[in-house]
């Protein structure tokens, strides 16, 4: 089992072909020019997109670890006293809240991708896996060499 914080789709910028990339909590990388800084650490998270809260309050009064605050029109959460329990991510009217991570099975994720096949192999997407570059260009350092 791993913790998988997104899969998406349809991934065209940063190589030849179309590809889904996974994303696993847990990146032992650094890269300077990551993207996804969400997935350095390997436990689940709880996130809140800002720009959608409207500071209703309606989180924190479900949350039993009361992490959220409201004060002064501005809405604070103690990320560090949350329990992950998702009562604040159901509650939340605007969509604001959710949690990054999920646990899946290698399983799981492989069936997943393997949905996006046929877009695969139709787009040249893969022959970045065979030069072992990741489409990086080979500059990542801890990348895995395909076959």
């Amino acid at each position: 089992m791993g913790i998988v914080f997104d899969i998406q789709r349809f991934c065209v910028n940063d190589g030849p072909g179309i590809r889904t990339v996974v994303f696993l909590k847990g990146c032992p990388l650094k890269c300077q020019w990551c993207h996804n800084p969400e997935s350095n650490s390997i436990k689940r998270q709880l996130y809140c997109e800002w720009n959608r809260c409207v500071h209703c309050g309606t989180c924190g009064a479900v949350c039993g670890q009361r992490v959220h605050e409201m004060d002064e029109g501005a809405h604070r959460i103690r990320f560090s006293g949350c329990a992950l329990c998702g009562a604040c991510v159901e509650a939340c009217p605007q969509g604001a809240l959710g949690v990054y991570g999920r646990e899946r099975s290698a399983g799981e994720v492989v069936a997943e991708v393997m949905k996006d096949y046929d877009y695969y192999e139709d787009s040249g997407a893969g022959d970045h896996q065979r030069r072992g570059t990741h489409g990086t260009g080979g500059l990542c350092p801890g990348a895995v060499r395909g076959p």
